[in-house]
């Protein structure tokens, strides 16, 4: 056993039939700190490898963010970044990150990147028919972008430029050579990068062009592929690349009891559920969330079969939430759906007979293209919540339809209309995330409490509105007269200031005090308690939030936002089946209703 001084231990090797593996040395609650990385421990023991390599993880943007995106800290461009000059391939927030990634590594990765440059520029003259190569007169400043490199290829130039790093890679993680040179394309998508990479740093390493060379750098991407983490979709943030040697040991199930997350250049390890000692921490590499049929895809990916009972039993969404740990259903008592338990109660355990299995997202809703008009875009989402059936199913936890609700709030969003907006982000927050994630804590539910409120500062300021539409949607799909009046006298301000409360409420147990959603959800808070004449209002809510049990304030709590969303959520499902069920364009139609 490997101790590693937080609140985990490393089991297992390399041979063993799992090979490694981490556990819990000492009891978690749910949201509890598992570990964080990089650690003061790790960072306080640099004489052992693996620690050495965790006290500075490699954490790199994607691709093609690289130059939008501070290379140092992570933080997607608010401003105008400053490139390195040298190479134009990375890009900063300001000199103090730039001198920290410079001691870190850019110091040894700039000239490589400039010859990765000059390779691509010779590349692309020739190609073009243009004289020029890797001669004098070719600068990676002609090249506006620097060098385009894979940021796995990145990866292992950094490992290879880091002792450390490249030691804990090379010694302590699993690669699954033999798996990929079985499959010919996905040995050719590691092989051909790997016999050009050594040539950018050669005059750093000593490692050449030999066989025995390259047959190293593949084996590292190899390691890289298998064992980084994603920081994709992190709440609006960077996406990249993040590799921890001893994050990586953490295995997968489809059925996780912890979760990671990401801030920068740190990724904390949280429990999910309780967690006793001795037992194995497990994250999910994909999202678990999907049908059964895209999940093995995407673990195929990690050339890893899951066996755990959601796969096992091809258990759907809702049978997965019926499952869940009492204990952990039972802190949605403060959250957007406070009866979940009865919610899972009322579930019938035949299920998986009566299921109509969906298609996944990506069979019926195309990704959304930046060059896709809105109109092309409401006839994709039209298609694809007609094949979805959830009209007539009520499944708004299977997939493919998550991703429908998402994308819909997003496409209401950018056409202007902010009700219809806010209406399907309530129906995904109250119908389809609490059965997919019974978390209250998990970060997909606090990003749809965001969204909830980041939908109600534009609706809030048009007093008066929310009920017209509501109205006007209610005359073609009738609404419950009790939801129209809800919807009619709803204090949106109110509405938005418990809902950010929910979310600074459960960020610590989530994700960190670091994350942007927190930091946003503050900021907003505060910005709404400083609006003059509401004092009663915020006297009241502040009540309630330090005292959220007691009856009073339960009461206070349904009436201002519980009875308000689950009103709205039943107007999203009538948004919809006007919309896409029976195609009537509702931004143009409720313009031409007035």
């Amino acid at each position: 056993m490997t101790s590693d001084g937080q609140g985990f231990e490393i089991r297992g090797t390399r041979s063993s039939p799992k090979g490694r593996s981490v556990h819990a040395t000492r009891s978690f609650a749910p949201g509890a700190l598992i570990g964080q990385f990089p650690s003061s421990y790790s960072a306080s023991h640099p004489s052992k490898t693996t620690r050495s390599a965790s006290s500075n993880p490699l954490v790199l943007p994607a691709t093609a963010s690289r130059t939008s995106t501070c290379n140092y800290c992570l933080t997607a461009a608010g401003k105008t970044l400053k490139r390195c000059t040298a190479c134009r391939s990375v890009a900063y927030c300001g000199a103090t990150c730039q001198k920290a990634h410079w001691a870190l590594i850019h110091g040894k990765e700039c000239k490589p990147l400039r010859r990765a440059g000059a390779s691509a520029l010779a590349a692309v003259s020739s190609g073009s028919g243009r004289s020029g190569g890797s001669g004098s007169s070719t600068t990676p400043s002609t090249l506006p972008d620097g060098a385009p490199l894979p940021a796995f290829c990145r990866a292992a130039m950094q490992v290879l430029l880091r002792p450390d790093l490249y030691g804990a890679v090379e010694t302590e993680l699993e690669g699954n050579v033999r798996e990929f040179e079985a499959r010919r394309e996905a040995w050719l998508n590691m092989e051909v990068p790997g016999r050009v990479v050594p040539s950018f740093v050669k005059q750093e390493t000593g490692i050449g062009t030999a066989e025995a060379d390259v047959r190293r750098v593949v084996e590292i991407m190899c390691k890289i592929q298998t064992n980084a983490f994603s920081r994709a979709d992190d709440s609006s943030e960077s996406d990249g690349i993040f590799l921890d040697p001893t994050l990586a040991m953490v295995n997968h199930s489809c059925i996780p009891n912890a979760t990671v997350t990401f801030s920068g250049r740190k990724a904390f390890l949280r429990a999910l559920r309780d967690i006793k000692p001795g037992e194995e921490v497990e994250v999910s590499y994909i999202d678990c969330t999907q049908p059964l049929a895209r999940r093995k895809r995407d673990l195929d990916l990690y050339f890893f079969e899951c066996r755990c009972l959601r796969c096992k039993e091809d258990l759907d969404n809702y049978q997965v939430a019926m499952r869940a740990p009492a204990s952990v259903i039972a802190l949605n008592a403060i959250s957007l759906v406070p009866d979940l338990d009865k919610s899972l109660g009322a579930l019938s355990d035949t299920r998986e007979g009566t299921r109509k299995r969906k298609p996944a997202a990506d069979d019926i809703l195309p990704p959304n293209k930046k060059s896709a008009s809105l109109i092309d875009r409401r006839h994709q989402l039209q298609r694809a919540y007609v094949q979805s059936g959830v009209s007539e199913s009520n499944e708004w936890a299977i997939g493919p339809v998550p991703n429908l609700l998402s994308e819909t709030v997003g496409y209401y969003a950018n056409r202007g209309n902010f009700e219809a907006a806010l209406a399907a982000a309530c129906l995904a927050a109250v119908e389809s995330d609490p059965f997919r994630f019974v978390e209250p804590f998990h970060v997909q539910r606090l990003k749809g409490c965001i969204a909830i409120a980041t939908v109600l500062t534009n609706t809030a300021p048009n007093e008066g509105e929310l009920g017209r539409f509501a109205r006007r949607v209610s005359r073609v799909v009738p609404l419950d007269k009790e939801d129209l009046d809800t919807l009619e006298k709803l204090d949106q301000l109110s509405l938005c200031q418990m809902v950010l409360l929910l979310i600074i409420r459960w960020t610590p147990l989530g994700h960190s005090e670091e994350w942007a959603v927190y930091r946003t959800a503050k900021e907003t808070l505060e910005e709404l308690e400083s609006l003059e004449g509401r004092e009663r209002e915020n006297g009241l809510i502040k009540a309630w939030n330090l005292g959220p049990f007691e009856k009073q304030m339960a009461d206070f709590f349904d009436f201002g936002v519980i009875k308000p969303v689950r009103a709205l959520a039943a107007l999203g499902k009538a948004v919809l089946a006007l919309d896409f069920g029976l195609n009537k364009d509702l931004c143009a139609w409720s313009d031409e209703s007035g």
